[in-house]
């Protein structure tokens, strides 16, 4: 099955040729349009690709399989398989909100295979999106930010 047709995927070309690129992995009950108001104020200078995962948004409802998506992996893969239809490599900082933050994680530690470079980043929200919108309310002072990977199954 095409991957880009699955998960609905978009990529916004920014003007210039080697602009890093942006990849947005929203929460559960969400789908990609809820970065709809974030996207307009990266387009001149960052490449952006928005999916739904499968069982969200206008993916494909058919490549729903339970067994996959019982566990975690099963959206990993959905980001990963992303990552490979669209050859991205290089700069690229993926922006998770809610499950997606676990999910960005668990793609960019080993075995697999997130294609962050050495100055990419992984960041990620607990917050909804719509607050750091809103004017009468300021991001969050620390937003989850790696540079490497901490978890147990990675070299300290």
């Amino acid at each position: 099955m095409n991957i880009i047709q699955r998960n609905n995927v978009q990529h916004l070309k920014a003007q210039t040729a080697d602009a890093p690129t942006l990849i947005y992995g929203h929460g559960f009950g969400c789908n990609q349009d809820m970065w709809s108001k974030v996207t307009p104020a990266f387009t001149e200078h960052w490449h952006q690709v928005l999916f739904d995962y499968v069982g969200s948004g206008r993916s494909d409802a058919n490549a729903f399989h339970p067994a996959r998506y019982a566990q975690l992996e099963g959206y990993v893969e959905d980001l990963l398989e992303v990552c490979d239809a669209l050859e991205l490599s290089g700069d690229l900082t993926f922006v998770g909100h809610s499950i997606s933050c676990s999910i960005g994680i668990l793609a960019w530690c080993p075995p697999t295979r997130l294609p962050l470079s050495p100055g990419s980043s992984l960041t990620a929200s607990a917050r909804p999106i719509q607050s750091w919108l809103m004017p009468s309310l300021r991001p969050p002072s620390s937003p989850i930010s790696a540079r490497r990977c901490h978890c147990a199954r990675c070299p300290a």
